[in-house]
């Protein structure tokens, strides 16, 4: 009998809570798109209103998360009526990739009259398309409509985990992608690359002035673009410090666990 006892009370499950639940599915999605950008793994999200999943990729300028990132970049910090600094624009865009895949099985899809499919959640549109194959794929995001109840979605984001070592790798590979892309850099036009002058330039079809000429715009966008490999590569260092101290403490966590465990154990027999 004394057998039986001690294997029905061997062990003790320890409930897990919604909110751990929850804290731990999003520090995952973290994960997950940090492998999307790092190593161009592709992950799928569900959606009731779509007949088949919807695939998150890195892709390139003007689709996937790269495209994403560019546009998140290009709004905050290049923007006159807006000029945000680089760190924090990249914190808040890491924050609106994580909401913007997050949204998708979360509420269902809405039809747009283009024939995209629009996911509206805490002030975030996820746009879906499908690609040259007939797949739904993420294709952007916008929050024109909803920018107030977007900056709070965001802002918490960045408060809940803007220490972890799962935002900060995300983050990281938003910056690695603002620097091989360029993402901040103004190209140059061959005819007026020695020009001092202001200078008006196409870039990605659209008319820009650089106001001290090509030459000086182009040294500026150099050691704009230095600052951010050398960001990137300090952030790369603290982030896989963190990543090590971050699986100490859970190693030690379940050792203390387990102990708890053998003890509970045995008091139950004493």
């Amino acid at each position: 009998m004394e057998d039986v006892m001690e294997d029905d009370s061997s062990e003790i499950v320890q409930p897990v809570s919604d909110v751990q639940l929850q804290k731990q599915q999003d520090l995952t999605l973290f994960s997950d798109l940090t492998d999307v950008l790092e190593s161009g793994e592709i992950i799928t999200r569900k959606n009731s209103t779509l007949d088949s999943d919807v695939r998150v990729k890195r892709g390139g300028m003007g689709e996937g998360l790269v495209h994403l990132i560019d546009h998140r970049i290009r709004e905050r910090v290049l923007k006159k009526d807006v000029l945000m600094g680089v760190e924090q624009a990249s914190k808040e865009t890491a924050a609106v990739l994580f909401l913007a895949i997050d949204n998708i099985d979360k509420v269902p899809a809405v039809k747009e009259d283009n024939g995209h499919y629009a996911v509206y959640n805490k002030g975030i549109k996820t746009i879906i398309g499908k690609d040259k194959n007939g797949r739904y794929v993420v294709t952007g995001y916008d929050n024109k409509q909803t920018k107030e109840e977007a900056t709070e979605s965001i802002n918490a984001v960045i408060a809940q985990y803007g220490n972890s070592p799962e935002f900060l790798g995300i983050y990281a590979q938003v910056r690695a992608v603002i620097s091989s892309y360029n993402i901040l850099a103004q190209k140059q036009e061959k005819s007026s690359e020695n020009s001092t002058e202001p200078v008006t330039i196409k870039v990605n079809g659209t008319d820009r002035v650089c106001k001290n000429g090509v030459v000086i715009g182009f040294k500026n966008a150099v050691k704009q673009n230095d600052e951010l490999v050398n960001d990137y590569n300090s952030l790369a260092e603290d982030y896989n410090s963190l990543a090590k101290e971050n699986e100490k403490l859970r190693e030690q966590l379940q050792s203390q666990n387990n102990n708890n465990t053998r003890k509970s154990s045995g008091n139950s027999y004493s």
